[in-house]
């Protein structure tokens, strides 16, 4: 096997795991190898981890990845030259660029679907026999997978995705006898630069290309129909995200949801006419739903205009208030300031000096006290006028889906009356045998009058029932909408609230101790300024 050389280089070991030990000493070497003087490498914990951004665990006989949890700042990682076998616990490691697993027992790549970041990987001299579980490395420019087990040239199809590889080995895979393997390579792979140890040659790509243009043409072609879709389904899933932002992404679905979720419509479709009639609701369904966004869009828009108003109107209120707060902070340092350098200068200090001061930092106290209590008040009131005004908004809101579920509603309430007709007249048509050729499943359908009918009544009645359940769940997360954003800007007042009263406790606190820091020494008294 291709891993060979791995394990007999470690023959006769049974390896070893990552742990603290080989942790530290690989970040030593690394701190030595380039001289580094930020880590402190007198004690190892997670921050010092979390400043690594190169690890080298090469040649020692690993034989599992893992405990590597706090690395997670890891740039370049190496776990060469050991016995891993598979490729694992690396998945918080998202800022990896460079990834080196070659000369080990690995034989399935996998364990990097979150390292989008990936732009180095070299697996070579392994036991892979697939080029697969790289979707998600869309960045790749280097690929190394030489000395492997990979034998059709439609693994290097899959290669194909990564628009930013210009350099592939594979030399040493069964593959490379493959006569078409060198072209396969040249005319698929677009943007490769290097291909087994050699740089490629432009006309030897052209070349290379000629011989498979009428396969690279269809290909191609393919490629863009994929492409189209893709960005139609981008396009859909956007316009699905900011209707669902404003919760009226219903009207994309219901239409089609209906007719999914209808187990009549199978044996009722059988009807001569019956898709003209779905057609009609469909068209007055499609106004319907047009003129639900555009209302529903704008609405939101005034929502979204109103929060933003509310939590600007929370900030102003709050920067005003630190504002004031740190001028009278300021006056009271001045004050301190002032009074410190005069007890100096008069030496003898009694504790009565400072007693003017500390009446002063109650002061301070109290005034900080009654601008936080201001700012709650003007915070409420926001808070209370955007209660109000956002409400009304959310009513409108209602407003808007309730007439688009009536109209909705009452289409299919004349679609059945228009399949109520066109059943009676095609059951009249066969009693009157002027419908002669017709299938027998529609044949059999028309016959069993009361089977029909209560299919039909089935259909209408799941419909309408399926139109007030979308209704209700609508309604349900407007309300939920209404309560969280109100339950929110409450929520983010008291924390506010919370911290600013801890924070004049600490400012008084702090001045006290100064006073203590300041004179202690002249009385030894600590406990006179408790």
């Amino acid at each position: 096997m291709a891993a060979s050389g791995a394990v007999e280089a470690l023959s006769g070991d049974v390896g070893v795991v990552i742990d603290e030990e080989l942790l530290r000493s690989a970040i030593d070497e690394e701190a030595e190898a380039t001289k580094r003087d930020d880590v402190d490498l007198s004690k190892y914990d997670k921050p010092e981890m979390k400043e690594v951004e190169t690890l080298a665990l090469s040649f020692k006989n690993v034989y599992q990845i893992d405990n590597l949890v706090g690395f997670e700042n890891l740039v370049t990682l190496r776990l060469d030259n050991n016995t891993i076998s598979r490729i694992e616990n690396i998945a918080h490691l998202v800022n990896l660029k460079w990834l080196d697993l070659s000369f080990n027992n690995i034989k399935k790549i996998e364990g990097l679907e979150t390292l989008t970041k990936l732009t180095d990987l070299s697996l070579y001299n392994n036991a892979i026999t697939a080029i697969d579980g790289l979707d998600s490395c869309k960045g790749l420019q280097c690929l190394s997978l030489g000395n492997n087990e990979i034998r059709s040239t439609e693994h290097i199809m899959y290669l194909r995705q990564f628009t930013e590889l210009n350099l592939v080995n594979m030399d040493g895979n069964p593959v490379c006898e493959d006569p078409d393997y060198r072209t396969v390579c040249l005319a698929y792979l677009k943007p490769l630069k290097y291909l087994d140890y050699e740089m490629v040659d432009p006309s030897e790509v052209q070349r290379a290309k000629e011989l498979c243009q009428d396969d690279l043409l269809e290909l191609e072609e393919k490629e863009g129909i994929e492409a189209l879709a893709y960005e139609r389904d981008a396009t859909r899933d956007a316009v699905l995200e900011e209707l669902s932002a404003a919760n009226i992404e219903v009207a994309e679905t219901l239409f089609e949801d209906l007719l999914k979720e209808d187990a009549e419509m199978p044996r009722l479709r059988v009807l001569p006419g019956l898709q003209d009639l779905l057609e009609e609701f469909r068209e007055r369904y499609k106004a319907a739903a047009e003129a639900f966004k555009q209302l529903g869009m704008e609405k939101h828009a005034e929502m979204e205009k109103e929060v933003q108003a509310a939590r600007a109107g929370l900030q102003a209120a709050a920067n005003e208030n630190a504002s004031k707060g740190v001028e009278l902070v300021q006056r009271y340092a001045k004050l301190a300031k002032h009074t410190f350098r005069a007890l100096h200068a008069r030496g003898d200090v009694e504790m009565s000096d400072l007693e003017q001061l500390k009446k002063a930092n109650s002061a301070l106290g109290a005034e900080l006290t009654e601008l936080e209590m201001h700012c709650v008040e003007q915070c409420l009131a926001i808070i209370d006028t955007f209660e109000t005004h956002f409400g009304e908004l959310k009513s409108n809101m209602l407003d808007i889906h309730q007439t688009f579920f009536r109209a909705v509603e009452e289409y299919e309430n004349e679609y059945f009356d228009a399949l109520l007709t066109l059943s009676e007249d095609l059951q009249k048509k066969l009693a009157d045998g002027i419908m002669p050729d017709i299938s027998e499943e529609l044949n059999s359908l028309l016959q069993d009058r009361e089977g029909l009918n209560n299919s039909m009544g089935q259909s209408h009645d799941g419909h309408i029932s399926r139109i007030l359940a979308f209704e209700d769940e609508a309604r349900d997360k407007e309300n939920a909408r209404f309560k969280t954003t109100f339950e929110s800007l409450q929520e983010s007042e008291k924390e506010r609230n919370r911290e600013r009263v801890l924070e004049i406790a600490a400012i008084m606190e702090r001045n006290l101790k100064a006073m203590h820091d300041e004179f202690v020494d002249e009385y030894g008294e600590e406990d006179e300024f408790a």
